[in-house]
């Protein structure tokens, strides 16, 4: 008969229906005491005995007798332990048992092991380390965590370790949790920095956004000088949901925010926002409505930087009308949902030694994200022509048959990774798609391999130039206050702009002087403007190609028409700093922070 075990229960049940006394696991638990050569010994059932795959019996493991219970149910295996057969079998065991120890121990007692149980070894704090933060991965990997929380778990648990006593007595479950995190932590936390903004000037950083439900949501950042701790403390004042977007609605919606939680509109220095017509238009925009209707004393700090260097790139690649833009869509979107053409394309990387990765998205509404999907797209560009080259009809396919061999060539492909991309082709080709799908691949097959001077000329360009425009973004887009080198830092993206395209003699100059300057007249020859690196080579080579005309005249226009925006919002040095309003002892330690 087979042993049956604990997770085989339901079965067990069918098993012993109808009986009288049906089979229980508890009974295992039971304590017996059995004596031997005078001494009484305690075992548990569970020592001796095991459910078999018979209805109403069970075994001794020691006697090798099958026992019935289905008529006295445990008090049968009780019973079974008193018997004479059984006990001769328990003294056995434990006649056997206790010499096996002795002799054991005998041995060793000079050596290391009887070393080791007397003395406490340490285990040395490597190990321990190293077992600490293999329960940390654990954690992360049964939880399916972000790698990113791997340093915060670890600086919470030091800083939990201070404190034994309190953390011996930790207890948060999932209700706990989430009601001391709205009534607690929250609460306290909002009312600290709603005492705040009533006692110090203070800056508010508003942008609308949508959250993970679909819901509208305006977020509200604080900025204030908190002179306790001397720093500029940045701060989340509220998320208040917004069912339709339009300067009176968000107006309504902050005027009953500081209504309900007496926020004084006299300490409100300036409200930072993006550039568009609701937020900040001069006649019906957010902050004009503010100004005028609530704190007349508000500062005209103009739009986010960072939005006008985004917008700034947008409008450098107006003139090349979107072409890698459509490119970069087409990518993301083929492969988004394509597991096995990514797969390949993987596959294809790996044979052609490139680290591969899926495309990236661009993302209109920062466009310098265009930089970074360059990027890849440059660095991946070969694979995507290997890819996309299974995707062309015969015609084409014969066309660019020695290109193919040519590019295998170079990357050093085997014969025997050649025929395995070309099993992937055949795949490809059979591939059922829709006549979008159909479509967007013949868009990306011309501008990789129809048009791939056009492309590669275009992607020298941009991770070119785009990494000028990136560096402002990067400095200005974390949580410090860096107001102060605001001035230092704008004249210095503008002035490496200028110099792609300008003449040398004209940039050293005064900021208000570039700011106004006009560039008609100080450009340099488009054969000498700056436009990338693989890009120049081909202007090298090929002088007289007849796609190199066209280009330099899109890339002349793309620097004079980004130049220009950047001197009406960027390089406004022709205006005087704004002037801070006093309010009370404490304004010029506040602002100092600011100028």
């Amino acid at each position: 008969m087979s042993e049956l075990k604990e997770e085989d229960s339901i079965y067990i049940r069918q098993l012993d229906s109808g009986l009288r006394c049906r089979w229980s696991w508890a009974w295992l638990k039971i304590e017996v005491k059995t004596e031997v050569k005078g001494v009484q010994h305690s075992f548990p059932l569970s020592q001796y005995f095991i459910k078999i795959d018979k209805a109403g019996y069970s075994k001794c493991s020691l006697c090798s007798k099958e026992i019935n219970y289905s008529n006295k149910g445990s008090h049968a295996l009780s019973a079974h332990c008193q018997t004479e057969v059984h006990r001769q079998k328990v003294c056995t065991v434990m006649t056997t048992a206790s010499v096996l120890p002795v002799s054991s121990q005998s041995a060793p007692k000079a050596g290391p092991e009887a070393m080791r149980a007397r003395v406490r070894v340490p285990v040395p704090t490597c190990q321990r380390v190293a077992n600490a933060e293999a329960m940390v991965l654990a954690t992360l990997a049964e939880h399916t965590l972000p790698f990113t929380f791997a340093p915060v778990m670890v600086k919470l648990a030091q800083t939990l370790a201070t404190d034994k006593v309190a953390l011996s007595g930790l207890k948060l479950s999932r209700t706990a949790a989430a009601y001391k995190m709205v009534h607690g932590l929250g609460f306290t936390f909002s009312e600290r920095i709603f005492s705040n903004t009533r006692k110090y000037p203070f800056s508010i950083n508003l942008d609308e956004s949508t959250n993970n439900g679909g819901k509208k949501v305006l977020s509200i950042l604080v900025s204030y000088f908190n002179p306790d701790k001397k720093t500029v403390d940045v701060e989340h004042l509220g998320s208040l949901e917004v069912l339709k977007v339009s300067a009176l609605k968000l107006e309504k919606l902050i005027v009953k925010f500081f209504k309900d939680n007496n926020i004084p509109w006299f300490n409100l220095v300036s409200m930072l926002m993006d550039s568009c017509g609701v937020m900040r238009g001069s006649k019906m925009g957010l902050e004009t409505r503010v100004r005028q209707n609530h704190c007349p004393n508000l500062l005209d700090v103009d739009g986010d930087s960072c939005h006008h260097i985004h917008n700034a790139a947008k409008v450098f690649a107006a003139p090349f009308s979107n072409y890698l833009e459509r490119l970069f869509g087409d990518l993301h979107v083929d492969h988004q949902w394509a597991t096995d053409q990514l797969a390949y394309f993987r596959e294809i990387c790996e044979f052609m030694g490139l680290p591969g990765s899926a495309p990236k998205r661009f993302i209109q509404h920062r466009w310098l994200s265009a930089y970074d999907v360059a990027i890849s797209t440059q660095r991946l560009l070969p694979a995507y022509k290997v890819l996309y080259y299974g995707f062309m009809d015969r015609e084409d396919k014969a066309l660019y048959k020695d290109p193919l061999r040519q590019l295998f060539a170079n990357y050093k492909v085997s014969e025997k990774a050649q025929r395995q991309i070309q099993s992937f082709h055949e795949d490809l080709s059979k591939k059922g798609m829709t006549q979008l799908g159909k479509d967007r691949k013949k868009r990306v097959v011309r501008k990789v391999w129809h048009e791939a001077t056009i492309t590669e000329l275009h992607l020298s360009v941009y991770t070119g130039v785009l990494p000028i425009l990136k560096e402002y973004v990067m400095v200005f887009q974390g949580s410090q206050t860096l107001v102060h080198k605001l001035h230092e830092k704008q004249l210095q993206v503008f002035t490496n702009f200028l110099a792609c395209f300008v003449k040398s003699e004209h940039l050293n100059l005064m900021s208000k002087t570039l700011a106004t300057m006009e560039l008609d007249n100080k450009l340099l020859p488009v054969r000498e403007m700056y436009v990338g690196q693989k890009a120049n080579q081909f202007r090298v080579a090929h002088p007289q190609h007849p796609l190199l005309k066209p280009f330099l005249e899109e890339v002349s226009q793309a620097y004079i028409t980004c130049a220009r925006y950047l001197q009406k919002k960027a390089a406004t040095a022709e205006q005087d700093p704004p002037v801070f309003v006093g309010h009370g002892p404490n304004t010029e330690r506040a602002l100092s922070n600011w100028v």
